[in-house]
């Protein structure tokens, strides 16, 4: 995670997600958010581990493991101490198709979630490998199909046993998407829009569990929502809208330098991460960039230059092809799109 873009501010913590596989880097607001990264671990001991997290900069971090072997995300976690993560999760809500034709201790994903007593197994192996806390990211629950959860609906009940019975285990900290996983003929964008959110079930979970810590995922899309959720005892992760509308976090102090103050103060850093050779994927290290400007006429012209320059061997080239293109898809911003607000 690289420092933000946008200026610390008085927000309620909250939690940025970022991607499953690989080092997905993320707008985040410093001292406010934390930032997840993920990894599939293989029951050959496989890993890849996607960030590098030593400076104070890039902290929180979370690590998440995809697995359902319990010692082989033991060794993942073993593996990953020196990378000093600050947690580290076990992923039991994705349910893409990929995820749920891998079986046999293979399995990952919001699968698990009808196997509440291999994820406690799964946990408490995490936790006698770990330094750090464990935690779990879930849904309210799976369904094979979307006529299934038309069928048969929804239950609270369901919910509460999965957490009651990871929870004996010893995990303390849940991050609940109020969705139900559908394991079938969804797509992933799909599964994230067609089953119906249910905060009232987190909500009910809080309630019932008040000594658990609780993050409320999805359908939250404003501060004004977040500082609601929080109000009722729950803490918040958002992933897509942070990415996509970053300039929808910015206060006052911010709005009044403007983008193109955050903007230097980023290709600073940029500049930093390419010399010092701890980062040098260009197009990664561009991602916090890209929608910058959401909503700033030309806007898009700007988002299509940046991808075309860096797409391709986006390894090569350094701060100076970096430098460049910016350069180039800035010119196509008007001034205006600069300047700070009054």
């Amino acid at each position: 995670m690289q420092p933000s873009l946008i200026e610390p501010r008085d927000l309620p913590p909250c939690h940025v997600s970022s991607g499953t596989f690989g080092s997905t880097r993320t707008i985040a607001l410093r001292h406010a958010f934390s930032v997840s990264a993920g990894l599939r671990v293989s029951s050959s001991g496989g890993c890849f581990f996607p960030s590098r997290c030593s400076a104070g900069e890039e902290h929180p971090v979370v690590l998440q493991l995809g697995g359902s072997d319990p010692e082989t995300l033991a060794h993942a976690v073993r593996l990953a101490s020196p990378w000093s993560y600050d947690e580290i999760n076990l992923n039991c809500g994705c349910p893409s198709e990929a995820a749920v034709k891998t079986r046999q201790g293979h399995g990952f994903g919001a699968q698990l979630m009808t196997c509440p007593e291999l994820v406690r197994a799964c946990t408490e192996a995490m936790q006698e490998a770990a330094s750090v806390g464990v935690s779990v990211k879930c849904r309210i629950w799976t369904h094979p199909t979307l006529a299934d959860l038309e069928r048969d609906g929804d239950r609270f009940e369901t919910l509460l046993r999965f957490v009651d019975t990871v929870s004996a285990g010893g995990v303390r900290r849940f991050i609940v998407h109020a969705r139900s996983g559908i394991l079938a003929g969804l797509k992933a964008s799909e599964n994230r829009k067609r089953p119906p959110l249910h905060h009232d079930f987190v909500e009910e979970l809080q309630r019932e569990r008040p000594e658990l810590e609780l993050t409320l995922n999805g359908g939250i899309c404003s501060l004004e929502e977040i500082e609601e959720t929080r109000a009722k005892g729950l803490e918040v992760m958002v992933g897509r809208w942070a990415v996509q509308q970053p300039w929808a976090f910015a206060d006052e102090s911010a709005r009044a330098r403007g983008r193109g103050a955050i903007l230097q103060d980023y290709l600073a850093y940029a500049r930093r991460e390419l010399q010092e050779h701890r980062e040098d994927h260009l197009s990664i290290l561009a991602d916090p960039l890209r929608n910058l400007f959401a909503g700033v006429k030309k806007s898009g012209e700007y988002r299509r230059v940046l991808s075309e320059a860096l797409s391709s061997s986006p390894r090569e080239g350094g701060w100076d092809r970096f430098q460049t293109a910016f350069a180039t898809a800035l010119s196509h911003l008007p001034e205006s799109a600069f300047e700070g607000e009054k």
